[in-house]
């Protein structure tokens, strides 16, 4: 089945999450949807979102995201300058910024830089 909301775009990659998918399209644009259980996975500071049709994530639409990944509960983004950025779930320090165990509703820049690493790649569970 065609996802509508994406046609026109060329989606590069694709993950999901629980009750959560995103995509990334080859102009470094990030779409986001799922359920209100996963709200906090959206990259939307609006807790009462429940999407079935994706949404452009426009926290980060100024930066080229070059790689996405999912845990059950939370979101990686890398950028092509070298940025990570994280939402979701802080549980056992998942996001990567210390022992945070709260939620971060909208994508958070990681302090350190690697962007002399160019574009990383990432995996998370």
């Amino acid at each position: 089945m065609i996802v509508e909301e994406l046609r026109g775009h060329h989606i590069v990659k694709v993950a999901c999450g629980i009750g959560l998918s995103i995509a990334l399209t080859d102009e470094g644009k990030v779409y986001t949807w799922g359920n209100t259980f996963s709200a906090r996975n959206l990259g939307s500071s609006d807790t009462t979102v429940n999407t079935q049709k994706p949404l452009l994530l426009r926290s980060v639409s100024s930066q080229r995201v070059c790689d996405i990944a999912c845990g059950g509960a939370h979101t990686l983004l890398a950028t092509d300058s070298g940025q990570v950025y994280s939402f979701g779930s802080g549980e056992a320090g998942a996001l990567g910024h210390g022992f945070f165990t709260g939620d971060l509703k909208s994508p958070k820049r990681h302090v350190s830089n690697l962007s002399n690493l160019g574009c990383i790649f990432l995996n998370s569970i």
